[in-house]
């Protein structure tokens, strides 16, 4: 795979659905997780507009992998990305809703960043752990 890239089997966790506001095409992002990406860190700091009151400022390290093809329900072709973060990491978006909301705020980001769509802020989850696509039902090693 290349010098200083390590394989990557991510473990299903749960699914976001949005759209791309630029063809209102629907878009899944695959939130797992796996233990060769670090856990995420928070940092207590000092709130900038509020002084005396403190927050926490979260590093996610992530592995993002490359957008798939597949089909939504009624058929129809939709983009699928696999966002990969710690164990520690999932399990805290899945108990907490605005630590969640950070999460799918930094998939969405770096979707954009790295493969340009630009993405709805509104979203659901839909009741699964993962959105496959054909040929690949289940997550898959990325690189």
């Amino acid at each position: 795979y290349g010098k200083g890239v390590e394989l990557i089997i991510p473990e299903p966790g749960f699914v976001v659905k949005t759209q791309n506001k630029t063809d209102r095409r629907k878009v899944f992002i695959n939130v797992c997780h796996s233990e060769k990406v670090d856990p995420c860190k928070g940092n207590k700091t000092a709130d900038p507009k509020h002084p005396g009151r403190t927050g926490t400022s979260w590093q996610i390290p992530l592995s993002l992998g490359k957008p798939k093809q597949g089909k939504d329900r009624k058929g129809a072709p939709c983009d699928v990305y696999d966002f990969v973060v710690h164990p520690i990491t999932k399990e805290m978006a899945v108990r907490d809703a605005r630590f969640r909301g950070l999460v799918v705020e930094t998939a969405m980001e770096n979707i954009e960043k790295n493969f340009s769509p630009k993405l709805d802020r509104s979203w659901t989850q839909p009741k699964m752990t993962y959105k496959g696509v054909e040929g690949a039902e289940q997550p898959h090693a990325m690189a």
